[in-house]
């Protein structure tokens, strides 16, 4: 059967340097008194108790703080119950372990690319032209005015501002 501190260090393995050492200071330090905490721990409050008030006066605040934590998983630890393994049917057991991780989710389904735009290119470069030269380009009769004289109206037709 575990004792108390077995099951301290299996639920708590982090801990267990800590958990050791402070388990067998506390038992040097309350050998003497009506209540001492056991070689292998205790889960009893009563002694969790007494532990608790023989670590506030033996050790500094800083040291104190350290050993009440680990004392504090004592007190929560004896109140849970041991953890029993459940018991899985054999079946379920055996269809786990004969399946691969993603088996059971099939194919995913297609996903189509990002279309592929063309990129934009330097061949043609824009060139602007003068109003002139665009009204030549055309067919139009070019107008003796220059460019900065002459108004565009709905109908296209190029009227003199004055």
């Amino acid at each position: 059967m575990d004792t108390p501190l077995d099951r301290m260090i299996k639920t708590f393995p982090s801990d267990k340097k800590r958990i050791l050492k402070y388990c067998k200071q506390w038992h040097k330090g309350t050998e003497g008194h009506a209540q001492p905490w056991s070689k292998e721990g205790t889960f009893d409050n009563d002694i969790a108790e007494h532990t608790l008030t023989y670590i506030r006066s033996t050790y500094k605040k800083k040291k104190r703080q350290k050993r009440e934590a680990i004392l504090s998983l004592w007190r929560v630890s004896g109140h849970e119950k041991p953890k029993e393994k459940s018991t899985v049917p054999e079946e379920v057991v055996a269809q786990t372990q004969t399946e691969s991780p993603g088996e059971s989710l099939g194919e995913p389904p297609p996903y189509g690319l990002y279309p592929i735009l063309p990129a934009a290119g330097y061949q043609d470069p824009v060139r602007v032209e003068p109003k002139e030269e665009r009204l030549e380009a055309q067919g139009a009769e070019a107008t003796p005015l220059p460019s900065h004289q002459l108004l565009e109206l709905p109908q296209n037709r190029a009227v003199e501002t004055g």
